[in-house]
């Protein structure tokens, strides 16, 4: 049978996102000084919280690039997106944590410090029904669980803030509950390794869910189809070992994502930027992420091979002032007008910011867009993330969720000011370092000689 004319072939292609997954609680409590109250330590505090339907647990990790992801590159008219999520939790808790992730029903749920009844009602079964409107459970993301054995935890991490609406938060402490993983079985994600697998997301914390193994597993899986597939790449650590493995396979991932804890590590307290000018400090972490060469005071540096990092054609540093700095191949981007200050809440920025960069490179839309437009866009995105959640502070509802649907919205938003966004040529920006270098900060532009002091400024700690 011929098909229609207006008929659309849509072909499914496989997202997977792989890495640590986490389950965010965050608590808003102020002293509290009752006659009634026996036994209270050395500080009482008393839940801020103000209603009992408003859950104050969010997504954070793998879990989180799922869902904005899911909800925000779906487009009914071409190829669709179909999701795999894989990580490590543990077991029992497979059946919560596709509700958890699910966002229909939130205020059935009771996700909130107030009740203990919470999803209780949930039935244990591979498709159980939803237990809000009885029906089988239409949440299509396939979710694999890696761990091995139960010993395995569902990792949470609790925040305690201080504080009242309108005040400035005052984070008191954080608590991590996770037990080290002892091994993770990959048969459970073997059978959805295969040519539909178009993009693959490492979301890695350091916290053993991405390994040598797991890399192994992956590349060894896919196959012959290996050089089709996009990767897209975030890791807290420097220098991880299970890099080493997609070198191995001459695999260049399209883009890599990294924080400012993350760059001052690596680099130290440096100054990565003097106003619109891109510092030392920038040229040297951006070669180094994306492997292209290094000078030091005019001379090539040749690191040993282990210790360069997995070549990449885009990377992207997200400092905590909602600035950025960024390369594509030899383009340099100095993002140093931020879309807003600083806001009282950043949690998920950097998630924020990620995703919205590989929504972009996805969708037709914004794909051709040069790397430059993308970020300011991703800094939007992530700024109005942080907005929100600073909004929700101060209403003192700080759950800290926001509806991921809407996460990206600023893609789709022309009234915030963009500005152009201007590049530079890494090679000619080590030139002028090098000639700088060698000339006491002057440089012979258009045939006048200028001193330029900036060059030699720099930071000391503290």
């Amino acid at each position: 049978m011929k098909k229609l004319a207006n008929e659309v072939n849509i072909m499914t292609q496989k997202i997977l996102i792989v890495g640590d997954c986490f389950i965010d609680e965050n608590w808003l409590v102020a002293k509290g000084n009752t006659y009634t109250s026996s036994h209270t330590g050395d500080i009482h505090y008393l839940g801020k919280h103000k209603k009992l339907d408003k859950r104050m647990i969010s997504l954070c990790g793998a879990w989180e690039i799922l869902e904005v992801l899911r909800l925000n590159i779906s487009d009914p008219n071409k190829d669709k997106y179909s999701f795999i999520c894989s990580g490590a939790w543990n077991k029992y808790d497979n059946n919560i944590i596709k509700c958890s992730l699910c966002p229909k029903n939130p205020k059935d749920k009771l996700m909130s410090p107030y009740t203990i009844t919470g999803l209780s009602e949930l039935k244990q079964g591979e498709e159980h029904l939803c237990p809000y409107n009885n029906l089988v459970c239409d949440y299509d993301p396939t979710l694999i669980n890696l761990a091995k054995n139960e010993e395995t935890s569902t990792n949470r991490i609790i925040r305690v803030y201080e504080g009242s609406g309108g005040g400035r938060p005052h984070l008191l402490y954080r608590f991590d509950w996770e037990l080290p993983i002892s091994g993770l079985d990959y048969s459970g994600l073997t059978t959805h390794l295969d040519d539909d697998i178009k993009v693959i997301v490492i979301e890695d914390h350091g916290k053993g869910v991405i390994n040598k193994d797991t890399i192994e597993h992956l590349t060894t899986a896919l196959g012959d189809n290996l050089g089709q597939v996009k990767w897209y790449i975030r890791s807290k650590a420097v220098n991880p070992t299970w890099m080493i493995k997609l070198k191995e396979k001459d695999i260049i991932s399209r883009l890599k994502i990294v924080d400012c804890k993350f760059a001052i590590h690596r680099k130290g307290p440096r100054r990565w930027r003097f106003g619109k000018e891109l510092g030392r400090a920038s040229l040297e972490l951006l070669g180094e992420l994306t492997g292209d060469q290094l000078y030091n005071h005019g001379k090539k540096i040749e690191p040993e091979v282990e210790e360069k990092d997995l070549i990449t054609d885009r990377v992207a540093v997200l400092f905590d002032d909602n600035m950025a700095i960024a390369k594509d191949k030899r383009k340099c981007f100095n993002l140093y007008t931020p879309p807003g200050p600083k806001q009282l809440i950043n949690i998920g920025r950097t998630t924020i910011f990620y995703s919205s960069l590989i929504a972009q490179d996805l969708l037709d839309k914004h794909m051709n867009d040069d790397f430059g437009t993308q970020c300011r866009n991703a800094l939007q995105c992530a700024f109005e993330w942080s907005k929100n959640a600073s909004r929700a502070w101060n209403m003192e509802e700080p759950h800290f969720y926001g509806d991921y649907s809407k996460a990206l919205d600023a893609l789709n938003n022309t009234t915030y000011f963009k500005e152009e966004t201007k590049f530079f040529d890494y090679i000619q920006l080590w030139d002028n370092w090098n000639k700088s270098s060698t000339e006491q900060g002057c440089l012979v532009e258009k045939g006048i000689k200028k001193l330029q002091v900036w060059r030699g400024e720099g930071a000391i700690e503290g």
